[in-house]
């Protein structure tokens, strides 16, 4: 008689379960890829603001800054959104209460990423362009809070704890 009756390979939530190397593979790459986004949009918010800040007063372009502003909040309106509903679309196995697979986790999490890192580096060009800091800062760091918030977690990548018919059974990811 064997001392553990189960072997892993029979255990019924098998499938749920995902590979612990490649989860945390894949949560290591994704911490790179978001603290490398943040990095650089970190560095051009300085960059940008020395810029400007020692630009000379005349040099603004304000007429094409609201412009820029206008392009930019279209920016966040459509990409921004279409980028959540994709990441939805790659992590649609957690909504029935599945871990999401390691490759959909990091491909979703980096689209949202990538559209807000974009979106501000967008608003910081169009600082340096018409050499104001009004309203497009403002975007940037809009871009930029939101990227800091969406930290990796890879929570995702969990099985959920419990009874998802029973809510209190049920517990979230962790």
């Amino acid at each position: 008689m064997t001392k553990y009756p189960h072997t892993p390979a029979s255990h019924p939530d098998d499938q749920l379960r995902p590979d612990v190397r490649r989860v945390e593979r894949t949560l290591h790459v994704a911490w790179i890829v978001w603290a490398l986004l943040v990095l650089i949009t970190e560095i051009a918010v300085v960059a940008t603001a020395f810029v400007v800040l020692r630009s000379r007063v005349t040099a603004g372009q304000p007429e094409t800054a609201v412009r820029w502003a206008w392009f930019i909040v279209a920016y966040y309106i459509l990409v921004v959104p279409a980028s959540f509903f994709r990441t939805g679309w790659l992590f649609r196995s957690y909504y029935r209460y599945r871990p999401v697979t390691p490759q959909n986790y990091l491909i979703g999490m980096s689209i949202v990423w990538a559209a807000l890192a974009i979106g501000a580096w967008l608003s910081l060009a169009a600082c340096l362009t018409t050499r104001t800091s009004v309203p497009n800062i403002l975007l940037a760091l809009v871009g930029n809070v939101m990227l800091l918030v969406l930290y990796p977690k890879g929570n995702a990548m969990a099985p959920p704890a419990g009874d998802p018919a029973d809510s209190g059974n049920y517990e979230e990811p962790r």
